[in-house]
């Protein structure tokens, strides 16, 4: 909340600086409403700074006031979760009646969006937390009944708390009267109907203030307009809401419909906060409670791990029904398997995939129905090309243009735009894409833009957009919320037009992970290989995480398989070095560095060997690292750490490293790359044996989102603070963050 430079008043007697009840001391007001003042105040009991509401003068005296006052500590006190603040306690200080609240430092909803706009994923994530808080609320009988975007607080530790259920009610089953008011409690364009009309309300009251919130945030707008008060009220009662999309067009249309319900009239007609908070998840990329069908680990047995590792087979059978033509399709479509080598080709029926296919003619007319089916028979994909007999060379070129496309799909990671005027940008830019360095990611965002300015909507090419995106803001310092926000927007705008694009829910995944929302992290990937279980970087992810929670074999089983998917990823590369680097497999670790340097050059292994050096004291991979940082000049966050290689060579300690490392760890950072540029902080420090500046980092690492254990256990330069307790401290915080991800996905691994 931010201080508001108010003087106290006759109604409020109290100054700042003042003491309530010898404990709390008076340091600003927060802000002031119809049933008192909000100070924020500092408990001198506990040295904590809380939120202190005061019940107004007038007001302490007034019996129903006192009774609204005592029964809002009760509701408020029923209600523990992280999404709702917290109350504390209730108290009296010369005559006048106040309680103590968790105290929010941030802004309020209301604020941030006065001061600018909200981009569609973080109105997502703010409307899926307010959501969950609702939905904790409702599950104890509370109901705010008062929910706007003044009461919604954006905190500086990135959760969204409600606040203010001082006019919430309990809703007691079967008891009329504690549903009805005699008095309109509530802010009017937030209001449901049935608050309008004094009549029964539950947790679906909320609801409607909650859609009409997103409504607001999605489009700039409130659904209902009019001159008075009134006038919008009555609109409310009588008229249905508008569609969000005659507003704001670009919004998914599944969040339009969602809206649209949350909107009904009667509040029968809604959903309840749980159902809106499934949705929302679901529009957010995020796989939802028993929606979710996992690639659970362990799962993925030798034989998966082995058939995923290799090329797919297709066989062809002779099209029947037109002997002449089907030899010469059949003929066709062999070829372009072979030309495209989306699969391998073979003779037989002994193959993954089987071609079939029958001509049927009439007169000129010719259908050509296709079936591509399973080792088992079972029907992937099925579909006709009508042509002419006339024109055989048009028809063959339509049926190969199909089966192709449809092998593609079922073979390729990324089959890429089914449009095939855009594949060739699209595969250059994917190829620049997967040589890493920053130069060239830039340029194939260069390429898909150009691409999507014109031909626009193509879900594949938004995906690709989303994951270059995402590459250049890892490598740009990770502090960039537009271009995050960005990315997110385009992966979900390509799921709004096909959900099964693998690419699509790897960046949600990455989006998570760089958030530190672990569970959501692990079920969007989980998500990605169930579409897709031949994306190498989805694989990755899963097994870092495995790695990172020393469950070394399994994880280095995933990793290692998405190298064989994917041999070209540099991220899966790192991850590989990384983690045979900590198990001390120094050998494999360089061969792949030297590998990574062979396919895309020196720059495209800076990061990894900046750390390599460190935990190595490597002076050869020092210089060389330096040198490639120094000669490309990219203008990445990581360039900095030319100077900081030259100090490891000459084993001298750097004045400016700690202005530098302070730059790339500040709270600017995304949590979960600030818990990885700590890391490399405390892998500078460990190096030039700096203990306390080494713990300082350790415990920031421990803070944060980060489950690394294994670099905790192994990394060599942090092997002297090993025995200090405060090392202790942060490696169990760490095991316990473990364990809480690994126990919400619900199952171990092996």
């Amino acid at each position: 909340m931010r201080d508001v430079a108010l003087a106290a008043t006759q109604a409020i007697p109290f100054s700042i600086g003042g003491v309530l009840a010898g404990r709390y001391e008076l340091k600003a007001l927060l802000g002031e409403g119809g049933m008192g003042a909000v100070f924020r105040a500092h408990d001198r009991e506990l040295d904590e700074d809380v939120a202190l509401k005061v019940l107004h003068a007038d007001a302490s005296t007034d019996a129903a006031a006192l009774t609204r006052f005592r029964r809002e500590v009760k509701l408020a006190r029923r209600v523990t979760h992280r999404n709702v603040a917290r109350t504390f306690d209730l108290g009296m200080h010369e005559g006048a009646r106040f309680l103590t609240m968790e105290l929010i430092v941030g802004e309020s909803l209301g604020a941030r969006r006065a001061r600018a706009p909200l981009h569609l994923p973080e109105a997502l994530r703010v409307a899926a937390e307010i959501a969950r808080g609702l939905a904790a609320a409702h599950v104890v009988g509370v109901v705010h009944r008062d929910l706007k975007p003044d009461n919604v607080m954006l905190a500086e530790d990135e959760r969204v708390v409600l606040t203010d259920f001082g006019i919430a009610r309990v809703v007691e089953a079967g008891a009329a009267d504690a549903m009805r008011t005699g008095m309109i409690v509530g802010t009017p364009a937030y209001m449901a109907p049935e608050q309008l009309e004094n009549l029964a309300i539950d947790g679906r009251t909320d609801v409607y203030a909650l859609g009409t919130m997103i409504f607001e945030l999605a489009s700039g707008k409130l659904p209902f307009a009019g001159e008075s008060p009134l006038s919008i009220a009555a609109q409310r009662i009588t008229n249905d809401a508008p569609d969000l999309r005659g507003v704001a067009p670009l919004v998914p249309e599944a969040l339009a419909v969602l809206v649209k319900e949350t909107l009904a009239r009667r509040r029968e007609d809604r959903p309840d906060a749980q159902s809106v908070l499934d949705r929302l998840e679901a529009l957010r990329g995020n796989a939802t409670r028993g929606a979710h069908v996992a690639v659970r680990l362990p799962s993925l047995t030798q034989d998966t791990f082995a058939s995923l590792g290799q090329p797919r087979t297709v066989a062809v059978q002779p099209l029947t029904g037109h002997v002449e033509l089907g030899a010469i399709l059949t003929e066709a479509i062999a070829a372009a398997i072979a030309e495209t080598r989306v699969a391998s080709f073979v003779q037989g029926s002994e193959a993954d995939l089987v071609v079939t296919g029958t001509l049927h003619a009439s007169g000129d007319r010719v259908r050509v129905r296709l079936r591509v089916s399973g080792r088992k028979g079972a029907t992937l994909w099925a579909s006709h090309v009508d042509g002419a007999l006339s024109s055989t060379l048009d028809l063959e070129d339509a049926v190969v243009a199909a089966v192709i496309d449809a092998l593609r799909a079922r073979t390729a990671h990324d089959p890429g735009p089914s449009d095939a005027s855009l594949r060739e940008g699209y595969e250059k830019a994917r190829d620049l894409y997967q040589a890493f360095a920053l130069p060239h990611v830039q340029r194939a965002i260069g390429i898909l833009e150009e691409i999507e300015a014109k031909k626009p909507g193509d879900p594949h090419v938004r995906a690709l957009l989303a994951r270059c995106v995402m590459g250049v803001w890892g490598q740009t310092g990770a502090r960039d919320r537009a271009m995050f926000a960005r990315a997110e927007e385009l992966a979900l705008r390509a799921l709004d037009g096909d959900p099964t694009i693998g690419g699509a829910h790897y960046v949600i995944s990455q989006v998570r992970l760089a958030d530190g929302e672990l569970v959501a992290a692990l079920r969007a990937a989980e998500e990605c290989l169930r579409h897709d279980p031949r994306l190498g970087d989805g694989h990755c992810i899963i097994g870092g995480l495995l790695c990172e929670a020393l469950f070394v074999n399994e994880g280095r089983r995933r990793i290692d398989l998405a190298a064989r998917l994917d041999p070209k990823s540099t991220t899966v590369a790192y991850r590989r070095i990384q983690t045979l680097a900590l198990i001390g497999e120094r050998d494999k670790a360089k061969a792949i560095v030297d590998g990574l340097v062979a396919q895309a050059g020196p720059l495209s292994a800076v990061v990894i060997t900046t750390r390599l050096a460190a935990w190595w004291n490597d002076k050869d991979i020092a210089l060389a690292a330096a040198a490639a940082i120094e000669e490309a000049k990219a203008g990445a966050a990581w360039d900095p750490a030319a100077m900081l290689m030259r100090s490891l060579v000459s084993g001298q300690f750097e004045p400016r490293a700690p202005e530098l490392l302070g730059r790339i760890t500040d709270a600017s950072v995304a949590p979960r790359q600030r818990a990885m540029m700590n890391q490399i902080a405390a892998e500078y420090y460990g190096a030039m044996n700096r203990a306390e500046e080494t713990l300082k980092h350790v415990a920031e690492v421990a803070r944060l989102p980060s489950t690394d254990l294994l670099w905790l256990d192994a990394c060599p330069p942090l092997a002297f603070v090993r025995g200090d307790p405060r090392f202790s401290e942060a490696r169990a915080t760490v095991a316990a963050r473990c364990a809480d991800l690994w126990g919400a996905i619900g199952t171990w691994p092996a």
